[in-house]
């Protein structure tokens, strides 16, 4: 992936932070259940098509990036 579609990726959980901000308790169960699966995506996808055992190490990679940066956007957001 490269860096302005990681950008552009970071901007939509960014941009679904700040509305679930707005709707309280409601918004951050949603939020709970979108960022679950914005950050595990990818381990859901090699689950999904049964792939050998090898694939699970990208996508584990891949999802441990996308949980960091998902934990350090809500926590910027919640600063600001």
């Amino acid at each position: 992936m490269n860096e302005v579609g990681l950008q552009s990726y970071l901007k939509i959980l960014a941009f679904l932070t700040r509305l679930s901000l707005k709707y309280g308790l409601v918004g951050d169960l949603a939020l709970t259940l979108f960022a679950f699966i914005w950050m595990f995506w990818p381990l859901f996808l090699v689950y999904h098509i049964e792939a050998k055992i090898i694939f699970y190490i990208p996508a584990t990679i891949f999802s441990l990036i996308f949980l960091i940066k998902g934990y350090f956007i809500k926590h910027i957001i919640k600063i600001q």
